[in-house]
Parts: C-alpha cells; structure tokens; sequence
C-alpha cells in the first residue's frame, strides 16, 4: 500500500540498493504519494539487534510520472556490514 504495489500479486523487490566506489550505499524506493496515512522510515543496523533510522540521509524526492514519489537515500560507509529495512507506519 505505501510503496503501490499491489498486494494482489506478487511484486519484484521494491527497494534497490547499490554501492559506490567511497564505500557509501544507495537505497530507492517509490512511495505512493496517495498514501498519505503512511510513515515510511529507513532504519540500518550493524547486527541486526539495534536499529537507527539516522544512518541514512534522503538526498531527492522526485516525483514520477504515475504519481509516485521515487526517494532515494545514502548512507556514508561505517562498518563492513550495513543491514537496511523499510519501515511502514499508520500515521
């Protein structure tokens, strides 16, 4: 619902990461603008026991053609593992 997908058939992931040379890793994601009722937030952790939602930093929000908003976000290198997840909230 937040992304617009539709829950009525499968979907390809969502999310797309991709790291660049200096280490730092990219996230995106296409938020359903219409969705207004939910809170999205990007969380990392190091050893999936503690999450923090200010690793990442939103550098753009675009929105697309059908209406979506496409975000991405970066967070700089710290460790040699990085875990990330997409938290969806009611408002």
């Amino acid at each position: 619902y937040a992304l617009g997908s539709n829950p009525a058939s499968p979907n390809p992931s969502p999310i797309t990461f991709s790291a660049s040379p200096d280490g730092s890793i990219e996230l995106s994601f296409s938020r359903a603008t219409a969705a207004d009722d939910a809170i999205l937030s990007i969380e990392s952790s190091q050893n999936l026991s503690s999450w923090d939602s200010s690793t990442f930093i939103i550098v753009s929000e675009l929105t697309q053609p059908d209406g979506s908003t496409l975000v991405t976000a970066i967070a700089p290198r710290s460790s040699p593992s990085l875990f990330a997840r997409l938290k969806a909230r009611r408002r």
